[in-house]
């Protein structure tokens, strides 16, 4: 599971932070997720190895991957076909909810302060159409893009 140098877990996750950030700017996502992936998978099976360190890790990259759910959530808009679109984003919400919930579980005070923001803005989503006011039945999106509500970044550095 864990590849190569599986001992000692902290060294392992430093490597594979270090190799995601290189793939990261190399702009070779996939593989970069992938990495993160591993991350999160290699820190849970650790048992007693883990460390602050090694949970820091995977709560980082456990972030990352949570944001992605949230960024296919948000694009998602809502029109025509309506129920369609609302089934679709409701699947989305679920999903990125337990990514974003499972974040506190790692108790690092930036995770946790992100997921929290990234929460709220996902409920925000619901009580808001792109004015600002009430849920949008438009039949074609406003402008050349899809219709978003509200969405930014927390403004943290992962």
């Amino acid at each position: 599971m864990w590849g190569y140098f599986p001992q000692p877990v902290e060294l392992n996750l430093e490597t594979r932070n270090n190799i995601a950030e290189i793939l990261k700017a190399q702009n070779d996502r996939t593989s970069y997720l992938d990495e993160l992936e591993k991350i999160v998978a290699v820190d849970a099976s650790a048992g007693n190895a883990r460390t602050p360190r090694t949970r820091y890790l995977a709560a980082q990259a456990a972030l990352v991957l949570a944001e992605r759910e949230y960024d296919a959530f948000a694009d998602v808009g809502l029109v025509q076909p309506f129920e369609v679109n609302l089934r679709k984003k409701r699947e989305l919400m679920k999903t990125a909810t337990q990514k974003f919930s499972k974040l506190v579980d790692y108790e690092i005070g930036d995770i946790t302060a992100a997921a929290t923001f990234y929460l709220a803005e996902i409920y925000a989503h619901f009580s808001k159409g792109p004015d600002g006011v009430g849920a949008s039945r438009r039949t074609e999106p406003r402008g050349t893009g899809a219709v978003r509500t509200g969405h930014r970044r927390a403004g943290l550095s992962v």
